[in-house]
């Protein structure tokens, strides 16, 4: 609310001319202007002082020399040059009108996985990362509404692919096996919750492989992955690849979902119906064969829903879903409409995404669009979906 600029510690400037000169910037310090004529905001913008680099398959710098003017020349094998962002980044949407302006994102030294809202403004960030602003993390961190890293700093001893904020915990899924006290040292089993002030919580169900999605249904937390165990229960049923968990009891709770080799993906209706995605086989954050698993459980009980039932010919990384249609992305090539009886409907081309009706059996949509890579992501605004892909 640009009305109450006072109370954010912001400045005004009347009758500005460009160039604007501001003086007394920290490092990190996250920057945001609005300019405001006749009464209307016209426009944002937001920084943060940063280094630049320089890309391309090899990343080689050569020679470089500064001249008097204060211009640095660098030549060498690479084919693009700008500011280094790290690995985290925020973008306005097609409808900018409903969020004016976007974060000033700190740099994220490593790989970021996962990222949960605090419901403030702020986000909670999982990943592989030692170093966030230039401050130490380890594969945990949290920046406020206004950009800044704040004090929330729990740390994983590995990778952190999934997290979750349910009942006032933040709970982290992944490749671990310590978390907390912000150096990762008290023991876990790829499963740890957090309170809102980085405090490491007493629960701690133990899986014997890596968590990649976590995901509450009712009074139920859904845990995917390609583990076989947890907490010391083995069988290869019910417990492969997917598993609930009480929020209420903390206790360990069965689907009939049977033997899930991998599960990369689980996104929970309004309905209540929890639809799960995955392949046959993992690595790192991903399934990675197929034929995939697309299905979907009543998140009350953990019992699927057997009429439900498309079919696509690889692993599945992600969904989203807008109305009664579900989007999923992933490596696949091939998908058909779920059915009843005797007769499969033919298979139809699908590349690396694809469109179901969530009523009847799954009906395969129309929605047809080409992606090259695999997509490790996917978000439905509006009526556009956005994806994230890598690879050819």
């Amino acid at each position: 609310d640009i009305s109450q600029y006072s109370s954010y510690g912001v400045e005004l400037r009347l009758s500005v001319a460009s160039p604007v000169i501001i003086n007394g910037l920290e490092v990190n310090e996250p920057v945001y202007f609005a300019l405001e004529r006749n009464g209307h905001v016209g426009d944002w913008t937001q920084f943060r002082q940063r280094t630049w680099g320089v890309g391309g398959p090899i990343n080689k710098v050569n020679d470089q020399v500064l001249d008097s003017d204060g211009v640095r020349y660098v030549g060498g094998q690479f084919y693009a040059a700008g500011m280094n962002t790290g690995s985290a980044a925020a973008f306005a949407v097609n409808d900018v009108q409903d969020r004016p302006h976007v974060l000033a994102m700190p740099e994220v030294s490593g790989t970021v996985y996962a990222a949960v809202s605090d419901g403030k403004g702020g986000w909670y960030f999982g990943g592989d990362f030692t170093k966030v602003a230039g401050m130490s993390r380890l594969r945990l961190a949290h920046i406020d509404a206004s950009g800044q890293l704040s004090s929330w700093n729990p740390g994983a001893d590995g990778p952190v692919y999934a997290l979750s904020k349910v009942q006032g915990m933040i709970v982290a899924g992944g490749d671990f096996l310590a978390a907390g006290n912000g150096s990762a040292t008290i023991a876990r089993g790829r499963f740890a919750a957090f309170d809102e002030d980085g405090l490491l919580l007493s629960w701690n169900p133990l899986f014997d492989g890596p968590v990649l999605a976590l995901e509450q249904a009712s009074d139920s937390l859904y845990v995917g992955g390609y583990f076989s165990s947890v907490a010391g229960v083995w069988g290869a049923s019910p417990y492969g690849g997917l598993v609930r968990l009480s929020l209420s009891t903390k206790q360990v709770l069965t689907t009939d979902a049977g033997d899930l080799e991998c599960v990369a993906s689980l996104l929970a209706s309004a309905d209540g119906t929890v639809y799960v995605g995955g392949g046959r086989s993992g690595s790192g954050f991903r399934c990675i064969a197929g034929p995939g698993y697309l299905f979907a459980l009543d998140g009350d009980t953990g019992i699927s829903n057997t009429e439900w039932n498309p079919y696509i010919n690889g692993a599945i990384s992600t969904m989203g879903l807008k109305d009664d249609t579900l989007y999923v992305g992933g490596n696949f090539g091939l998908a058909r409409s779920g059915y009843v009886g005797a007769t499969a409907p033919s298979t139809k081309t699908r590349s690396k995404v694809a469109a179901f009706s969530t009523n009847s059996v799954g009906t395969l949509t129309a929605w047809a669009p080409s992606v090259s890579g695999s997509v490790q992501s996917l978000f439905i605004h509006g009526d556009t979906v956005f994806t994230s892909a890598k690879g050819p």
